[in-house]
């Protein structure tokens, strides 16, 4: 509401009902939501969408976005957690108009990894790698989403890269289409990032943090408590958005799979530790195999 094209914008709010046999705490949470939902005019204008059972975040993220896309060629999406800075739909909409006929372009963030991007960039930079808290696609990006993680792993798998995707550590996003393989779980961010992934497709970022996410505190479904740790970059008021080439920054790429393999708090001698403990593992496994090997031979 604070953001200077808010009264010029169309909020599309959606409402998730209770789940079967909900506690009547649960009910009444629900109803508090609503009545604040309507307790304002957030945008130039609301459309609220509520549903009478509970759809669950990935579905309602799907089927939501989709049914969007119905009406509006672009849309920029976000979860209850996410706390914009003010400049956030000015960035949003401006990349969404600049890139628009970008056809390698998939998809705007909002939020950056704590990454130093020192000797980088000045305001945005391209990544491979997909965020979902706070973000913006457009409807011809969206239509191409493959829904099949298991049609997803096989492709990634088959196209030699699936390191690339994992960002360089051992099963960090494959093991979520895993997971979903297996019923395990059901999201919907992996299957958008794969999708992009396999497309060859690229993400603009800027160069801090346009949001925070609020929902880490352990009182959420689907975020667990991070006792404190850092993963959230400086939050800036505004970004002005210029155009830049369209390529990957190999640099922020290297950067990206540190914080994801080593921490956000990783200082050298952790690495080496994590890189001896490596090296200890991979060493005790092959000498394990090579006894095996001899005994069988024997």
């Amino acid at each position: 509401m604070r953001n200077d094209l808010a009264s010029r914008s169309r909020l599309y709010v959606y409402s998730d009902g209770p789940l079967v046999d909900a506690p009547s705490r649960d009910l009444q949470e629900i109803i508090q939501v609503r009545e604040l939902i309507r307790e304002r005019r957030w945008c130039g204008e609301v459309v609220v969408k509520e549903s009478d059972t509970n759809r669950g975040l990935a579905d309602s993220i799907l089927s939501g976005v989709s049914e969007v896309f119905e009406q509006h060629d672009r849309a920029i999406v976000l979860e209850d957690d996410i706390v914009v800075s003010p400049g956030f739909l000015e960035y949003m909409n401006s990349a969404l108009h600049l890139y628009k006929d970008a056809e390698r372009v998939w998809h705007v963030s909002s939020y950056l990894p704590a990454i130093s991007l020192k000797g980088i960039c000045r305001e945005s930079l391209f990544l491979s790698f997909m965020s979902c808290w706070g973000w913006a696609t457009w409807a011809d990006r969206w239509s191409q989403l493959q829904r099949d993680p298991t049609t997803l792993l096989e492709q990634i798998k088959g196209s030699g890269r699936l390191e690339e995707f994992d960002l360089g550590s051992h099963r960090l996003f494959s093991g979520q289409l895993s997971a979903n393989i297996s019923g395990e779980i059901s999201t919907w961010a992996i299957l958008w990032y794969a999708t992009i992934f396999r497309q060859n497709g690229l993400c603009l970022y800027p160069k801090g943090s346009l949001v925070k996410n609020i929902g880490r505190d352990g009182s959420g479904t689907n975020c667990k408590e991070t006792s404190g740790m850092r993963i959230d970059a400086d939050l800036v008021n505004s970004i002005s958005l210029l155009p830049i080439p369209i390529q990957i920054s190999l640099k922020a790429m290297r950067r990206l799979k540190r914080f994801y393999r080593y921490g956000p708090e990783a200082t050298i001698g952790s690495i080496l530790r994590i890189q001896l403990g490596n090296w200890k593992h991979t060493l005790a496994k092959a000498i394990q195999s090579r006894v095996a090997g001899n005994c069988s031979s024997g």
